[in-house]
């Protein structure tokens, strides 16, 4: 194979590879729902550890609170 064939299936192929990608759906978003005898106010500090430890532990990405 000389060089301008190489070159010439080289860009073929660079130029080609979007055209057979296809993105991933977008999953559902999940919401957690949860019953709390304090007040709002009061229960804002413990909703924000749970939602910064599911972030660490990276299970809190497609969740709403």
């Amino acid at each position: 194979m000389d060089r301008r064939a190489f070159i010439g299936v080289l860009a073929g192929g660079v130029l080609a590879a979007p055209l057979g990608s296809v993105a991933q759906p977008a999953g559902k978003a999940v919401r957690i729902g949860r019953l709390s005898p304090l007040s709002a106010e009061a229960d804002v500090p413990l909703l924000v550890s749970k939602r910064d430890a599911r972030f660490r532990l990276g299970r809190g990405r497609n969740i709403l609170y």
